[in-house]
């Protein structure tokens, strides 16, 4: 006899209790749950039409077993209730009185790598994830089961999941997978390998992955770059433009005694090349030139070989840059220097150096005129005096469309330009590429962040252990108001006055200026103030853009017309309200404004474009403070290690309790409360049996 039940929430029901509802949930008064798997269903619906009860002859049985049982061992739990438990005899006799092992087999599935936890119990091999009994033989030929380990199990399972945030959502199979691309990234596989073994998981199958040869030391940098001396660099974002500079001044070594080069970059990217310096040429040393504690001579910059300051510093220490010579100059976002008739322009051009490079995405914003300004610095006499260049050139081409004109200019100016485009190199790029853009907060939102975050601090520390969870409001309430500052201290609901200066707004809007022209672009943010500073701002620019948030009746009119509208390059959106049920693949750009504990809202936020219909590379790019909770919250995720434990899951509908970790720091946990769950989850954590087998 085969009889079938489920337990939610420790309780049992009969299968054919059961209430299914639109084919994909059981209902259970009030409350409904998804189904996810099929096989599942199938087992529900066959049970129901069976009234919850199936009898064989005894000569069928071992067909049956072998061709249904069995197969769905593997993700419902089968009780052989006429199985006796093992004696101690029988135990040692199969040796499963030996210490159970913990292993990881790495196979291959297409592009995907499959892991898959494994306990070994005796000689036999449980896959952890399995509902599967153990059941053994005795020289006797008398079938036993031995209990598993469910304590270890977990532990296991614990253990594994840590290592990748893709992994909560994979319970339901016997193995957990990776793209090839993610799982032989350094940054997670050796660190996943390293823990798993630490803890003495033994990991079986890598020899035999495809391409699994990894250089284990830190990252050197060799590219062969092409040979010149004036280059004017033109690469939209992501293509390599700072990785392929530091590879050349690294080459630079070998062929000059004298190797110090300036790089200047707009303030808000001089964290992100002291970021790629450290991670991708760490050999490098680097004088930053930036800040109001900075240096203000030239007599250590024979020490370092890069020297990296900002346009704004450049105009303000023009009086000791100028008398230093420089081996290259190179200047990142050109197009700041794109007006002759600027202070900017003029500062540079008085720079001396051996050769001189300038980059950018966009080198002509305006006109054909912007491109005078950076080659006249790059390559100065290349086109005589300004009027030349306007009565020649920008004039003709911009005003009368002159296409003989435009191509001379452009036979004149290709020996001088190395210039690559994602179209062009897109079989180099993974479909998705995400970045993170550092946004140095200003002197007064640095001073209102700094008076917060000890506020927070000196509360969480004059309080007692047992008083502390009684404050869980306010503490997370600081902790919003900290993210909130980053945005800009004008979002604080405090009734005190602030300026409206944020640093990534000014971040934001440059990047949107520079791309709107020609592609399509999402902004992302969980607070609906900071949208509506943003909104403002693009109004003031009469930049086009379209808003949803939770209080937005006609989401697909809005969509539609985003979607549609080629003039509308800016789609303002709310995490909660656009995070996730929106098809959004004419946008190429994803801006994540404020950075958020959980992983996987952020990836569904950017899978709005990034998704079946797309067919253009996609962008991420994470606006994020320096020194700030939101670099602690990048750290959490950069790290993947206890997730669980240190990373807030949601603000809403949760119970937080709060422990002291060390002074001024904190772990929120959280438990979720929600009346729709998901099935497979539930099976996987609270089930005990689903069919029950008994001899009649």
């Amino acid at each position: 006899e085969i009889t079938g039940r489920l337990i939610i929430e420790g309780k049992s029901y009969a299968l054919d209790q059961l209430v299914l509802v639109h084919q994909y949930f059981i209902q259970l008064k009030d409350q409904l749950y998804f189904i996810a798997r099929l096989d599942l269903l199938r087992v529900i619906g066959f049970f129901k039409k069976q009234s919850n009860r199936l009898i064989l002859h005894q000569s069928k049985y071992p067909e049956f077993q072998k061709a249904i049982l069995i197969q769905l061992e593997g993700s419902i739990h089968v009780d052989y209730s006429y199985l006796k438990p093992a004696t101690k005899s029988q135990i040692e006799e199969k040796g499963f009185d030996l210490e159970n092992e913990q292993l990881i087999y790495l196979s291959e599935s297409e592009d995907f790598i499959l892991i898959t936890p494994v306990m070994r119990y005796g000689n036999q091999e449980i896959p952890v994830l399995s509902k599967k009994q153990i059941q053994a033989q005795d020289k006797l030929g008398n079938v036993f089961t031995i209990y598993r380990d469910e304590n270890a199990e977990l532990q296991f399972i614990g253990n594994v999941l840590k290592q990748h945030p893709f992994f909560y959502d994979q319970e339901t199979n016997d193995s957990y997978y990776l793209h090839r691309k993610r799982f032989l990234e350094e940054a997670w596989f050796l660190d996943a390998f390293e823990t798993w073994r630490n803890k003495g998981i033994h990991i079986l199958g890598f020899n035999q992955l495809k391409n699994n040869k990894l250089n284990q030391h830190k990252a050197n940098i060799n590219i062969e770059v092409l040979s010149g001396t004036d280059w004017f660099e033109t690469k939209v974002m992501g293509l390599g433009k700072t990785i392929q500079i530091l590879a050349f001044i690294l080459s630079q070594r070998e062929k000059v005694a004298f190797n110090t080069n300036l790089v200047v970059v707009p303030a808000s990217l001089i964290f992100n090349w002291r970021t790629e310096i450290e991670k991708f040429a760490p050999s490098i040393e680097v004088k930053i030139i930036y800040g109001n504690e900075r240096s203000k001579t030239s007599e250590s910059f024979d020490q370092y070989e890069v020297v990296l300051t900002s346009y704004g510093t450049l105009l303000s220490d023009i009086r000791f840059l100028k008398d230093y010579r420089f081996n290259y100059i190179f200047l990142d976002e050109s197009q700041n220097i794109k007006n002759p008739e600027s202070q900017r322009y003029k500062a540079v051009r008085m720079l001396k150096s051996r050769n001189k490079v300038v980059m950018t995405g966009t080198p002509i914003e305006n006109s054909t005129f912007d491109l005078y300004g950076q080659l006249s610095f790059a390559c100065p006499g290349l086109f005589g005096s300004k009027q030349q260049f306007a009565d020649l050139y920008s004039t003709p081409i911009d005003q009368f469309k002159d296409k003989k004109r435009s191509k001379e200019l452009q036979s004149k100016i290709k020996p001088f330009i190395l210039r690559r485009t994602k179209e062009q190199v897109a079989k180099e790029l993974p479909d998705k590429t995400e970045i993170v853009l550092y946004c140095e907060m200003g002197a007064e939102q640095r001073e209102v962040y700094e008076a917060n975050k000890k506020e927070i601090q000196d509360f969480i520390l004059n309080k007692s252990e047992d008083e502390l969870p009684k404050s869980s409001m306010h503490v997370l309430k600081s902790i919003t108001q900290l993210r909130q500052i980053c945005n800009s201290a004008a979002l604080l609901a405090d009734g005190k006055s602030y300026l409206q200066a944020s640093s990534k707004i000014e971040v934001l809007l440059e990047q949107i200026e520079s791309k709107a022209s020609n592609h399509k672009i999402l902004v992302f943010s969980q607070f609906v103030t900071m949208l509506d500073l943003i909104k403002k701002q693009l109004e003031k620019r009469n930049i086009r853009y379209e808003y949803l948030t939770g209080q937005t009746k006609n989401r697909e009119e809005v969509v539609g017309s985003f979607q549609q509208n080629k003039d509308i390059p800016v789609f303002l959106i709310s995490l909660k309200a656009g995070g996730t049920g929106l098809n959004l693949t004419q946008a190429d750009y994803v801006y994540l404004v404020d950075p958020w504990w959980n992983p996987a809202v952020e990836n569904q936020a950017i899978d709005r474009a990034y998704r079946i219909g797309q067919h253009k590379n996609v962008m991420a790019v994470r606006l994020i403070c320096p020194d700030t909770i939101e670099e602690k919250i990048m750290k959490l995720q950069a790290t993947k290690k206890d997730l669980v434990k240190n990373l807030i899951q949601s603000e809403l509908r949760a119970k937080k309790q709060i422990t002291k970790f060390q002074p001024g720091n904190y772990i929120l946990k959280t438990q979720e409360h929600s009346s729709f769950q998901r099935s497979s989850n539930l099976f996987f954590l609270r089930e005990k049996s689903v069919l029950s087998v008994q001899r009649l």
